[in-house]
Formats: C-alpha cells, sequence, structure tokens
C-alpha cells in the first residue's frame, strides 16, 4: 500500500494539471514476480488507454488493467517469445492499475507504455 502510496504522489508531482496526456513507461525489474503499477490522469476523464508492450520472455504472462471496480477489469494474455504490440481501449477512469502477472516465466524482459488519452 505504501509502494502504491508513494506512485501516486510521485505522478502528481511529475504532471501538472494541464497534461494532456499521461504516459507512464515501466519495465519490469523481475520478470519472474507479480507485480503493479498505477496511473491517474488529472485533468478530466480519460476517453482511452493506450498500452504498448515490449518483450522476449521464455513463458507467459497476463496483464490485467482495473479501474475503480471489477466490471472495469481488461485482461490481456501473452505466450511466450517476442511481443511488439499495443492495444487501445476504452477508458473511463482518472486512474488505473496495471499488474503483470507471470504463469511459467524464468527469464526475459518486459517493458509497458501505459497512455491515459483525454
Amino acid at each position: 500500500m505504501k509502494f502504491k502510496l508513494l506512485i501516486i504522489s510521485t505522478l502528481i508531482l511529475m504532471y501538472s494539471c494541464k497534461e494532456e496526456k499521461v504516459t507512464v513507461p515501466w519495465v519490469i525489474k523481475d520478470v519472474t514476480q507479480r507485480s503493479s503499477q498505477i496511473s491517474l490522469l488529472m485533468d478530466g476523464l480519460p476517453t482511452k488507454v493506450s498500452i504498448k508492450v515490449n518483450a522476449e520472455v521464455d513463458g507467459n504472462f497476463r496483464l490485467f488493467l482495473e479501474g475503480m471496480d471489477e466490471a472495469n477489469t481488461r485482461l490481456f494474455s501473452f505466450e511466450k517469445g517476442i511481443i511488439d504490440t499495443t492495444f487501445y481501449q476504452p477508458w473511463r477512469f482518472e486512474t488505473c492499475e496495471l499488474q503483470y502477472r507471470p504463469e511459467n516465466v524464468q527469464s526475459g524482459q518486459v517493458s509497458v507504455e501505459l497512455k491515459l488519452l483525454p
């Protein structure tokens, strides 16, 4: 919980209220462990979210994008190998939590860029 509050506080300091979009790059440090990151847009509600994934892993993993309630959770599944893709989803919350969940990943690299767009 302290880690999530730290991320939110950092984002508040990094982005002004006039920011038109929020881009959050995220490199998963340990691809074998679950991790999460929170993003927020502070000037109104976004209309969509963009998720760009670059990875090269030896196992499968999932990304969960969560809004304010479980009804707004999106799941993206990836198989082992080289991944270079971007997803766009409608999004109506100023915050979102992105969770990385490896299934059988032992090595590799994963980076995610999340954009909340007005």
